[in-house]
Protein backbone atom coordinates (compact mmCIF):
# COMPACT_ATOMS: atom_id res chain seq x y z
CA UNK A 1 0.00 0.00 0.00
CA UNK A 2 1.22 3.38 -0.92
CA UNK A 3 0.84 6.58 0.89
CA UNK A 4 -0.40 10.24 -0.68
CA UNK A 5 2.67 11.54 -0.17
CA UNK A 6 4.24 8.65 -2.33
CA UNK A 7 2.29 9.38 -5.36
CA UNK A 8 2.75 13.55 -5.08
CA UNK A 9 6.40 14.07 -5.51
CA UNK A 10 7.62 17.40 -4.34
CA UNK A 11 8.10 20.12 -8.00
CA UNK A 12 10.87 21.98 -7.51
CA UNK A 13 11.10 25.24 -9.41
CA UNK A 14 13.67 27.55 -10.18
CA UNK A 15 14.38 30.41 -11.92
CA UNK A 16 17.80 31.84 -13.69
CA UNK A 17 18.69 35.46 -15.38
CA UNK A 18 21.57 37.29 -15.89
CA UNK A 19 21.61 41.44 -15.44
CA UNK A 20 23.47 43.73 -16.34
CA UNK A 21 21.77 46.64 -14.62
CA UNK A 22 21.78 46.62 -11.11
CA UNK A 23 17.98 48.38 -10.70
CA UNK A 24 16.22 45.76 -13.32
CA UNK A 25 17.82 43.11 -11.38
CA UNK A 26 16.27 45.03 -7.88
CA UNK A 27 13.29 45.43 -10.28
CA UNK A 28 12.92 41.73 -11.16
CA UNK A 29 13.16 40.69 -7.75
CA UNK A 30 10.76 42.59 -6.26
CA UNK A 31 8.09 41.73 -8.66
CA UNK A 32 8.77 37.92 -7.80
CA UNK A 33 8.72 38.78 -4.09
CA UNK A 34 5.55 40.40 -4.93
CA UNK A 35 4.34 37.15 -6.97
CA UNK A 36 4.52 35.61 -3.25
CA UNK A 37 8.20 34.21 -3.39
CA UNK A 38 10.08 34.08 -0.09
CA UNK A 39 13.04 36.59 -0.20
CA UNK A 40 15.13 34.20 1.69
CA UNK A 41 14.25 31.64 -1.03
CA UNK A 42 16.04 34.06 -3.66
CA UNK A 43 20.01 34.38 -4.22
CA UNK A 44 21.99 35.99 -6.53
CA UNK A 45 25.19 35.42 -8.21
CA UNK A 46 27.86 38.19 -9.33
CA UNK A 47 29.86 37.74 -12.33
CA UNK A 48 33.35 37.46 -12.46
CA UNK A 49 34.34 40.78 -13.46
CA UNK A 50 32.04 42.56 -10.38
CA UNK A 51 33.63 39.82 -7.59
CA UNK A 52 36.62 40.80 -9.23
CA UNK A 53 36.03 45.01 -8.55
CA UNK A 54 34.52 44.39 -4.89
CA UNK A 55 36.28 41.94 -3.75
CA UNK A 56 40.11 42.37 -5.37
CA UNK A 57 40.75 39.62 -6.27
CA UNK A 58 38.78 36.48 -8.82
CA UNK A 59 36.84 34.01 -7.51
CA UNK A 60 35.24 30.58 -9.30
CA UNK A 61 33.22 31.40 -12.51
CA UNK A 62 29.68 31.98 -11.69
CA UNK A 63 29.03 29.57 -14.60
CA UNK A 64 30.40 26.85 -12.28
CA UNK A 65 28.30 27.31 -9.55
CA UNK A 66 24.81 27.58 -11.25
CA UNK A 67 24.33 24.06 -10.54
CA UNK A 68 25.95 23.60 -7.46
CA UNK A 69 23.86 22.74 -4.78
CA UNK A 70 26.68 23.25 -2.17
CA UNK A 71 27.91 26.95 -3.45
CA UNK A 72 27.08 29.13 -0.66
CA UNK A 73 23.02 31.66 -1.15
CA UNK A 74 22.88 35.11 0.63
CA UNK A 75 18.74 36.39 1.11
CA UNK A 76 18.84 39.62 -1.63
CA UNK A 77 18.10 43.32 0.28
CA UNK A 78 17.67 45.78 -1.78
CA UNK A 79 18.78 49.74 -1.13
CA UNK A 80 15.20 50.48 -0.44
CA UNK A 81 15.01 48.31 2.43
CA UNK A 82 17.94 49.10 3.66
CA UNK A 83 16.92 53.10 3.05
CA UNK A 84 13.49 51.90 5.48
CA UNK A 85 15.82 50.35 8.06
CA UNK A 86 17.99 53.57 8.58
CA UNK A 87 15.05 55.58 8.34
CA UNK A 88 13.54 53.79 11.28
CA UNK A 89 16.85 53.89 13.17
CA UNK A 90 16.69 57.99 13.10
CA UNK A 91 13.05 58.35 13.67
CA UNK A 92 12.40 56.37 16.88
CA UNK A 93 14.43 58.61 19.00
CA UNK A 94 13.10 61.68 17.52
CA UNK A 95 9.81 60.29 18.04
CA UNK A 96 10.26 59.33 21.66
CA UNK A 97 12.32 62.80 22.11
CA UNK A 98 8.31 64.52 20.96
CA UNK A 99 6.37 62.01 22.35
CA UNK A 100 8.28 62.31 25.92
CA UNK A 101 8.21 66.28 25.80
CA UNK A 102 4.47 65.99 24.87
CA UNK A 103 3.67 64.07 28.08
CA UNK A 104 5.96 66.33 30.53
CA UNK A 105 3.74 68.99 29.18
CA UNK A 106 0.14 66.93 29.86
CA UNK A 107 1.77 65.69 33.48
CA UNK A 108 2.19 69.47 34.16
CA UNK A 109 -1.13 70.24 33.71
CA UNK A 110 -0.25 72.46 30.77
CA UNK A 111 1.84 74.96 32.64
CA UNK A 112 4.99 73.92 30.73
CA UNK A 113 3.32 75.19 27.41
CA UNK A 114 2.83 78.59 28.59
CA UNK A 115 6.11 78.68 29.81
CA UNK A 116 7.38 77.62 26.86
CA UNK A 117 5.69 80.06 24.60
CA UNK A 118 6.62 82.96 27.34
Amino acid sequence: MTSDHDMNPKTVREVVARFDDADRFEDAVEAVAEAGIDRANISMLGSSRAVEEKLGHRLRRTADLEDDSEAPQTVFANRHEMAEGKAAAFGLPVYVGGASAGLAVVASGGTLAIAALV
